[in-house]
């Protein structure tokens, strides 16, 4: 439970605006970032307001990219440069952090991450809607690493896939869901109450307070689609 609020006071702290990786304070040692950012304007209208969910991990002096990108990557890591661990735009859109861990739990957490990665079992199984997909993988992991836990935003497409029906913690850690690619339920102390039909999300958060719907990450926290930004913007390392 103590993993679930300090990830959440990240992602939930302020109820105008999330996080972004350039207000972060840099420090040694390891570090694990939970990040988000909507799809590249290029896809289309319908996809543009979705989030992609992955991990920049800080692991032995080295940062890793650890995520699944489409149909055809299965799971990717890549070595990372700093001043991309801490850029505020990826593919023209804005990077919002949902979890950052530090020590004492980060150099375990980083480790397992890059090693339990590849264990996903749906790396051949790809599906843009309902999932399994890239926010499907995220929160696989989360499962998979004790004290890995984020909220993911309520446009994290296939964040809820769990086969024909599973059951088990929330992402957040501070609650439980049930889920059927037809329709889930997830309640937790902080998120609140979601209702999932065919992967989009009607929900309401109780910390900070929060209304969720489909297409929209949750008002009046990250309401927004999110309009592409130059991608002049990314802020240089710390």
């Amino acid at each position: 439970m103590r993993h679930a609020i300090a990830g959440l006071v990240v992602a939930l702290a302020a109820c105008s605006c999330a996080t972004r990786p350039g207000g972060l304070q840099p420090g040694p040692g390891a570090r694990v970032l939970v990040k988000t950012a909507h799809l590249p304007s290029g896809e289309p209208w319908y996809a543009r307001w979705a989030d992609h969910t992955w991990f920049d991990v800080r692991s032995e002096g080295e940062w890793w990219r650890v995520e699944v990108l489409g149909p055809w990557s299965g799971v990717w890591k890549q070595a990372l440069a700093a001043e991309d661990a801490y850029a505020d735009v990826r593919w023209g859109r804005e990077a919002h952090v949902l979890a950052d861990i530090g020590e004492p739990d980060a150099a375990r957490i980083a480790a397992e991450v890059l090693a339990k990665a590849e264990g996903y079992p749906f790396a051949d199984g790809y599906e843009a809607w309902p999932g399994p997909n890239s926010n499907t993988f995220a929160v696989w992991l989360s499962r998979e690493v004790e004290g890995l836990e984020f909220d993911p935003y309520s446009t994290a497409v296939g964040r809820g896939h769990r086969g024909w029906i599973g059951a088990g913690r929330n992402p957040a850690g501070d609650g439980v869901e049930i889920t059927t690619p037809l329709v889930g339920v997830e309640a937790g102390l902080l998120h609140g109450v979601d209702v999932q039909i065919l992967a989009w999300t009607v929900g309401v958060g109780i910390w900070p307070p929060a209304i969720r719907l489909p297409f929209l990450r949750g008002f009046p926290g990250g309401w927004s689609a999110g309009p592409a930004v130059p991608s002049d913007r990314a802020s240089a390392a710390k």
